[in-house]
């Protein structure tokens, strides 16, 4: 063990033993009506790669032990959240930390509410897919063996929620564009369509965000069980798929309008969701364009007998021809099905999880399965399987070589 870990891991363990302490003097002074919850974990999580990657010096996607604080409180019409991720990481080599969350909450009517700061948003159908859902994800987290609590990603938004009759408002203004956490060949190989091959390793796409702003609106309206939702985003692409005349990647400017239905069908419940996205600059002199989108999706889950739930999810999306859509991963269709099942059982001490996903057309597939067993209030454990295969110019199959199996342990307080 290297002498950066054993002081990264000896910090860290130091921020554990004193948040009892902490806490106890946070008490002290408190005197809001609620008592604030200050609360957290300890978790070490490791992965370990079946096979030796060639383009990694280590077996290992993921060794890290991580620190989480969280705090909050609410008092009349305000309330206040703090969440705070410290990590030692022994891949990168160094202490890192992650703002979950910053916000601050407040009630204005029985229907109305501003919320502002960092926080995590989310919304739509899909289950891991996405049709209208345009708010930042991690996706290396998921694909690498991390915690899926962190696959989404927190933005600095002002978001007003209001009920305006029957419709039920949500709009999110974001300052300052968020992009998604991709894959960038630091933890997971990657496939370069300019080179045609897999490269990794180090950071190999590192372009530079804009410095402008995203706005999200979703309107929603129940009637008879059922839920009708319509989306508009005006923004950014959240990955850089495309690229400048000079072969760099970029993000563009990017319209997104869409739709979605869900409601109870058949003993379970039935989504249907559709959207279409639009570019809105850099086509002119790019020399790899992402095209415009058209995505639809159907999902279905029920109760499959006690204790055990399952889920099928058809996805479809289609790119316009482009002479210059040349990204593998955005020219063309592509089709997507999904299957999750999911068990509780020893008095719901223990949860599986599996989730399989298949592309009829490209021929690329991931399996994602997790376990986890709760010892005690206090102790919990898990392990996670994520196992890919594709062509090395497919989404899921160009991390077949970076199929793996990780285990983590986690002590709340």
């Amino acid at each position: 063990m290297s002498s950066r870990w054993r002081s990264a891991l000896a910090l860290v363990l130091a921020a554990g033993c004193g948040v009892s302490q902490a806490q106890d003097e946070f008490d002290d002074w408190q005197d809001w009506d609620d008592p604030s919850l200050l609360s957290g974990y300890l978790e070490y999580r490791s992965a370990q790669r079946f096979d030796r990657n060639p383009l990694f010096p280590h077996r290992a996607s993921r060794d890290e032990l991580k620190l989480k604080l969280e705090a909050s409180d609410q008092a009349d019409r305000l309330a206040w959240d703090v969440q705070l991720d410290l990590y030692a990481d022994s891949l990168e080599g160094r202490l890192r930390s992650d703002l979950r969350e910053a916000s601050l909450s407040f009630t204005l009517t029985d229907r109305a509410q501003f919320k502002l700061g960092r926080q995590v948003l989310g919304w739509g159908t899909g289950d891991l897919l996405f049709v209208n859902d345009r708010f930042p994800k991690d996706f290396v987290a998921p694909l690498s063996g991390g915690d899926d609590a962190n696959f989404k990603v927190p933005s600095n938004t002002l978001r007003l929620l209001a009920g305006l009759g029957p419709l039920n408002v949500d709009l999110a203004y974001t300052p300052r564009f968020t992009s998604d956490r991709f894959p960038d060949g630091r933890r997971l190989s990657l496939f370069d369509p300019t080179l045609q091959r897999l490269v990794g390793g180090s950071r190999l796409l590192d372009p530079e965000p804009p410095n402008n702003s995203e706005t999200a609106l979703r309107l929603a309206r129940s009637h008879n069980g059922i839920e009708y939702a319509a989306y508009a985003y005006r923004g950014f692409d959240k990955q850089p798929l495309s690229a400048d005349r000079n072969g760099a990647a970029q993000f563009r400017r990017r319209d997104t309008l869409g739709a979605s239905v869900r409601g109870p069908l058949w003993g379970g419940i039935a989504s249907a969701e559709l959207g279409r996205e639009r570019r809105r600059d850099g086509a002119a002199d790019d020399s790899v364009v992402v095209p415009d989108k058209s995505a639809i999706m159907l999902g279905f889950e029920r109760e499959l007998r006690a204790k055990l739930s399952g889920g099928v999810q058809l996805y479809h999306e289609r790119f316009d021809h482009h002479p210059r859509a040349l990204n593998p991963f955005a020219q063309g269709q592509r089709q997507l099905i999904s299957l999750r099942l999911t068990q509780s059982s020893m008095q719901d001490r223990l949860q599986l999880s599996a989730i399989q996903f298949y592309s009829p057309d490209r021929h690329d597939r991931w399996l994602r399965g997790t376990a986890s067993y709760r010892f005690s209030d206090d102790w919990l454990a898990g392990v996670q399987l994520n196992l890919f295969g594709g062509l090395p110019n497919t989404l899921f199959g160009q991390f077949t070589d970076d199929s793996q199996l990780g285990l983590w342990l986690r002590r709340q307080f």
